[in-house]
């Protein structure tokens, strides 16, 4: 949607053009892991990650917590298995109440990246909120691809674009962003951990991938 965006205001011919994504740094990512600790990781429980920031005006988590009120009723025992981690500021402070009075989510200010990709590599799932009425895609779902845990996507809007990126993808679970599809989201992620199915990073995003794109390209 972006490269459109360049094709249309510049006049650019699209065979011209090329798309390179960002990647992630596998050797990084084992030297974090190794020693930088996760210390709100608890072994015990499904452990929810989000690292980064929340503005409202891009993203909403307010149905994120209508679920996880309703699994709280529902399901308490599935309810207290779950430890929901948001690392990052929150613009808004009626949206960030709504988060911190929920038992099993913690809210904590902005990490350093090592920290951020240390709880990425130690979280059982990834959460992604997609951006509504925008092009962009949050850059941190590449930073995803290179961990173990599943990603969960709640899409900003019906027009997200990061629907193509993880489209097929396995290990990504993908909803809209509204209280039942979130609540079946995490009902079938608690399935997935129980039956121990693991995927792994997407190794396509490996830097040294990216890498090799690109020296294509440039060769080209």
């Amino acid at each position: 949607s972006n490269r459109d965006d360049y094709l249309n205001s510049y006049n650019i011919p699209k065979e011209k053009t090329f798309i390179l994504t960002r990647g992630y740094d596998e050797k990084a990512y084992e030297k974090i892991k190794s020693t930088v600790p996760a210390e709100k990781i608890n072994k015990d429980k499904i452990n929810f990650i989000y690292a980064g920031e929340i503005f409202s005006k891009l993203r909403n988590t307010n149905p994120f917590v209508e679920a996880l009120k309703i699994l709280e009723k529902r399901d308490p025992e599935s309810f207290k298995k779950l430890n929901v981690l948001f690392f990052g500021n929150i613009d808004n402070e009626g949206m960030k109440k709504n988060l911190v009075d929920v038992t099993v989510v913690d809210v904590s200010p902005r990490i350093p990246y090592d920290k951020a990709i240390s709880y990425m590599l130690n979280g059982d799932v990834l959460m992604i909120f997609g951006n509504k009425n925008s092009r962009q895609i949050p850059a941190k779902i590449y930073d995803y691809f290179g961990a173990d845990g599943l990603i969960f996507v709640i899409l900003g809007d019906e027009n997200d674009p990061i629907k193509d990126v993880v489209k097929n993808k396995k290990k990504c679970i993908v909803v809209n962003n509204n209280t039942q599809d979130i609540i079946n989201g995490i009902n079938k992620i608690a399935s997935m951990l129980e039956s121990n199915e693991k995927y792994g990073p997407i190794e396509e995003y490996k830097w040294q991938y990216i890498s090799k794109r690109l020296n294509d390209i440039l060769k080209g």
